[in-house]
């Protein structure tokens, strides 16, 4: 029996040492997720604006483009309640931070990454930022400590044989929900299935939950004097003529709440005029003329009264 159990450990430790391989190796290739914290923690010292939310946000608001030195925290089907960890995690590392904007998306109030169809993506969170999952009755999820289960064997195989040369994560498991990619076409059509794929996920029961986080971090950055500001990014016509106007009456409701609760103020440019199809690679995504435009508009409004030097 012992000579069996040591001839099996033989047959399978070349098996071992690939498996171990490959993982080493894909937690060397930096993705998304480690790249933003690499900045973040190199940066700290300097930092004095946050943004954060959805795709929305990181694709609308371009740092370049304002006056003093910004990261962007948001990310693609990012939920509040990692916009919340994230900014609590960092704040009191960044001794010049003035100023958070929160992107406020039209779904955001009753969404969870749990109930997305991108849930995955919340083991980035907890291996790269230490962050638990948003499902507290999540059981044990191999995703939170293997990059293999993360990627998925399949892709994690890829990578291998194409060298590491890459390893973004929204290549390994894509959009499971027609439109949900960030590229697409700025139509009636494609900005209909934008809608209905972030209303299939949209809760209400969710709302109370985030308004809580919310109202929370913005205390917390209240002690710290570091100022706060909810925004909603623009989206094109083709995106907004297709939202649940009561489910829309509910979003403001819940932010009319939430800054009257923080003082707070709210701006949203979810309808605003002065953009136009060119400015949006899709229905509700700007493309890099529209985020210069509303980046520079943001300057204006909000970060050159808010930071103050």
């Amino acid at each position: 029996m012992t000579r069996l159990i040591l001839k099996s450990v033989l047959l399978a430790l070349p098996f071992i040492l690939i498996v171990a391989l490959i993982e080493y190796r894909l937690r060397r290739v930096p993705n998304e997720y480690s790249s933003t914290k690499a900045e973040i923690e190199s940066k700290a010292g300097e930092v004095e604006v946050l943004i954060t939310g959805t795709s929305h946000a990181h694709d609308g608001v371009a740092r370049e483009f304002l006056s003093f030195p910004a990261i962007n925290l948001g990310k693609g089907s990012q939920s509040l309640y990692y916009d919340t960890q994230l900014v609590s995690k960092y704040v009191d590392s960044m001794p010049k931070l003035k100023l958070v904007i929160f992107g406020i998306s039209y779904h955001a109030l009753e969404y969870r990454l749990m109930n997305s169809v991108e849930h995955w993506r919340s083991g980035f969170y907890y291996q790269v930022y230490g962050i638990p999952s948003e499902d507290k009755e999540e059981g044990f999820n191999l995703a939170n400590y293997s990059y293999i289960a993360l990627y998925t064997p399949k892709e994690a195989v890829k990578r291998a044989t194409q060298g590491f040369l890459g390893a973004a994560e929204t290549e390994a498991k894509p959009p499971l929900i027609p439109g949900m990619g960030p590229q697409g076409e700025v139509s009636d059509v494609h900005g209909r299935l934008r809608v209905q794929a972030h209303e299939m996920q949209m809760r209400q029961g969710d709302i109370r939950a985030n308004i809580v986080m919310l109202e929370s971090v913005c205390a917390l950055l209240k002690q710290r004097k570091v100022s706060v500001v909810f925004i909603t990014v623009p989206t094109y016509h083709t995106y907004y003529d297709h939202m649940n106007p009561t489910s829309y009456e509910r979003m403001q409701k819940a932010m009319k709440e939430i800054t009257e609760e923080t003082g707070a103020p709210y701006i949203n440019y979810l309808r605003d005029d002065r953009f136009t199809t060119e400015d949006f690679v899709n229905s509700d995504h700007l493309n890099k003329r529209g985020a210069e435009k509303f980046s520079r508009i943001l300057n204006e409004d909000v970060i050159n009264k808010y930071v103050r030097r």
